[in-house]
């Protein structure tokens, strides 16, 4: 799973992921707004946020996932990458470093949510998908998620506390 810092090995060589290539410009790249319901468990992707009603439930309690202070925010934007990128002036190393645990998650996306049954002793539980049904997998990194340059693509672990990761950063490309 990428994460900024991460290495990746390729032809015996491993590289360290500093950023993302977008598909195109930061304005026109391909970002959404997710956001799922805290009643039912609906979740959803989308160009723009839904709002707060959920279009299962209809329960206002639509939010994306928790910031880096703990609080839920409207939504969370996610950001589809064309690939990941290491700066212009990085060199490939023959050993690599343990850069600590990246826990990944799946979010369902757009699935129909868990039947209330009442007590229910099934070994197995099934849900139900329609065409548009994804599984995102996604990680915080170390808790608190990243912060982006739109400019060069650089991407760092959010710090709480320093609200500019970013604010004196080196370009991935001169």
């Amino acid at each position: 799973m990428y994460s900024p810092g991460r290495q990746v090995v390729i032809n015996e060589l491993a590289y360290r992921s500093e950023g993302i290539y977008l598909k195109t410009d930061y304005n026109k790249a391909g970002r959404f707004a997710l956001q799922r319901c805290s009643h039912c468990g609906f979740a959803t992707i989308a160009p723009t946020s839904v709002g707060d009603e959920c279009p299962v439930c209809h329960h206002h309690e639509m939010h994306g996932l928790k910031d880096v202070y703990g609080k839920l925010s409207p939504f969370t934007e996610v950001i589809e990458p064309a690939g990941f990128t290491v700066a212009f002036t990085s060199a490939p190393k023959r050993k690599i470093e343990d850069a600590g645990a990246a826990i990944t998650q799946p979010l369902l996306l757009e699935m129909q949510p868990w039947r209330n049954e009442g007590t229910n002793n099934a070994k197995v539980l099934m849900r139900k998908g329609s065409e548009k049904s994804k599984i995102l997998f996604y990680n915080y990194g170390a808790g608190t998620g990243f912060a982006l340059c739109s400019h060069c693509g650089r991407m760092v672990t959010e710090d709480p506390t320093n609200d500019h990761p970013l604010s004196n950063h080196i370009s991935l490309f001169r």
